[in-house]
């Protein structure tokens, strides 16, 4: 089932703790004689910004261009920044752990470039008054390959928590051989579906020190149609090939973007929604996530549609294709 998940923005407000290491610059201060090319984090929304011109400051960075201009995401804000290449990174002796309060309804949380994260876990949780019975419940199901759900109902305690241990593999060995030799550490996305609300506190947790995670987006989910056999990824790549008067080949490495290709069956009743969905994804961006199987990671994009088509093939049901094109 293909599902397009529509993120929310996520503001530094919403994050009510975190372990993530922002001491690399030191933070906006009032009064203070800034110096060409200096670097700070604007307290107010863990944003990088460099300094353009000497000056005593007097306005945050993000309220005057005139002094500085805007970098790059500190450490605690990359993974919500809405990009997928620009990482939050666990310390050398820690993962990453990150509790946030959205305050807005979601129904499903997509994380996105993950490396060196072989465990994590996302726990939600809210207060509830209407559970009868005064009952402790606790229940476990299988939510996708390589995740699990547990289900705890706490009525005397007043809250209700759905806990998603998440196990992946972070390299691609069979053997005790490949795991002392192989050098590539694999990107994976997953996806994780629950049931709608505005009031969830929530915890995401890795285990893994020196780990990193490129989006975490939070937001609400639509199913589109079902995916067929035929879905391809493939990349667009930015790196510079340069091969002078000698032969001699030297490439300048850039970064690349994602393109997927999604053939999707839907029942000709819901054709009418899909077309209105995808046209307005067209200049939208989104997650599009073609499996919950986090092994089927090529087949999840953020990004935009660029182009699809609708056939009125069969009489109950239509077929559509989606391409998709990814963002940095």
């Amino acid at each position: 089932m293909l599902k397009v998940l529509d993120p929310i923005n996520i503001q530094k407000y919403m994050i009510d703790m975190n372990t993530l290491d922002d001491s690399l610059y030191s933070n906006w201060s009032y009064n203070i004689n800034y110096v060409l090319t200096e670097k700070v984090i604007d307290p107010y929304n863990s944003m990088i910004y460099e300094c353009i011109n000497n000056h005593l400051s007097r306005n945050t960075p993000s309220n005057d261009g005139s002094n500085w201009t805007f970098v790059s995401p500190a450490n605690s804000m990359a993974m919500f920044d809405r990009s997928v290449n620009t990482y939050s990174e666990g310390g050398s002796s820690s993962g990453i752990y990150v509790k946030l309060t959205p305050r807005q309804r979601i129904n499903g949380i997509a994380l996105l470039d993950m490396v060196g994260i072989s465990s994590a876990t996302i726990t939600l949780f809210y207060l509830t008054t209407a559970i009868p019975g005064g009952v402790i419940t606790s229940t476990t199901d299988t939510y996708s390959y390589g995740i699990t759900m547990m289900r705890n109902i706490n009525q005397p305690g007043g809250y209700v928590q759905f806990i998603f241990n998440i196990s992946l593999e972070s390299r691609n060995v069979s053997n005790w051989r490949e795991y002392f030799i192989e050098p590539y550490a694999i990107k994976t996305d997953c996806f994780i579906g629950f049931p709608s609300r505005s009031d969830y506190q929530i915890e995401f947790t890795t285990s893994s020190a020196n780990c990193k995670i490129g989006a975490m987006m939070l937001g609400n989910f639509v199913e589109l149609g079902d995916v067929g056999y035929g879905v391809s990824s493939s990349i667009d790549d930015y790196s510079i090939k340069t091969t002078n008067a000698y032969g001699v080949t030297t490439l300048t490495a850039r970064d690349y973007t994602k393109r997927v290709n999604y053939p999707i069956t839907v029942p000709n009743w819901a054709m009418r929604r899909s077309f209105s969905t995808l046209s307005a994804l067209r200049t939208k961006p989104a997650v599009f996530i073609g499996s919950d199987d986090y092994r089927y990671t090529p087949f999840t994009v953020y990004g935009y549609v660029s182009n699809f088509d609708v056939s009125l093939s069969f009489s109950t049901f239509s077929i559509i294709n989606i391409e998709v094109k990814g963002f940095n």
